[in-house]
């Protein structure tokens, strides 16, 4: 490794130090889920990565004391809820309800909204330059080893250096 590179661990953390308030790669991407994922983890008693219908039925009543407004809509959640044929629910599945009941908003649209942020040139691919704009707008900037990573992820069917839209769904739904 010669000068001015710096490790990567399998995480993709680099092995400089951060600047001042400057926030890791990974807590950029957790920030998003962060109150709903809390809650799953306390919940998921057998810890294996699934809430049953008991559990499910905890983490609405941690919902309902935080967003005493939300109440009504996490009872029809309650109400209307079909876990899967293993009678579980896992992490994607949970968030993007609990993003939906307690945001109100339509998680696919939401993915929409924020690829249009990113794709400033409307050719429906997102490039490396896109989005170092938008996380440098943010105060969010990425090292060139945070931008290789990302987009290394988000290019997995192609190999073109752009994130096209459906390679963009992939990376938001399984985060």
């Amino acid at each position: 490794m010669g000068s001015g590179e710096s490790k990567q661990d399998e995480l993709g953390n680099t092995g400089s130090p951060k600047k001042g308030n400057e926030i890791s790669f990974q807590e950029k991407q957790s920030a998003l889920y962060g109150e709903f994922d809390l809650s799953f983890i306390k919940n998921d008693i057998e810890k294996k990565g699934f809430l049953y219908p008991g559990e499910f039925s905890e983490c609405l009543k941690d919902f309902k004391a935080m967003y005493p407004e939300k109440v009504d809509d996490l009872i029809e959640l309650e109400h209307q809820i079909i876990i899967d044929d293993d009678n579980r629910i896992g992490i994607d599945e949970f968030r993007i309800l609990m993003f939906y009941y307690i945001k109100k908003t339509d998680p696919f649209q939401e993915i929409v909204d924020v690829f249009k942020i990113f794709d400033k040139s409307t050719c429906k691919e997102i490039s490396d330059v896109e989005i170092s704009h938008v996380f440098d707008k943010l105060g969010l900037s990425l090292s060139k080893d945070e931008l290789n990573i990302l987009m290394a992820e988000g290019d997995s069917e192609d190999g073109n250096r752009k994130i096209r839209f459906e390679e963009f769904i992939k990376i938001m739904i399984t985060r």
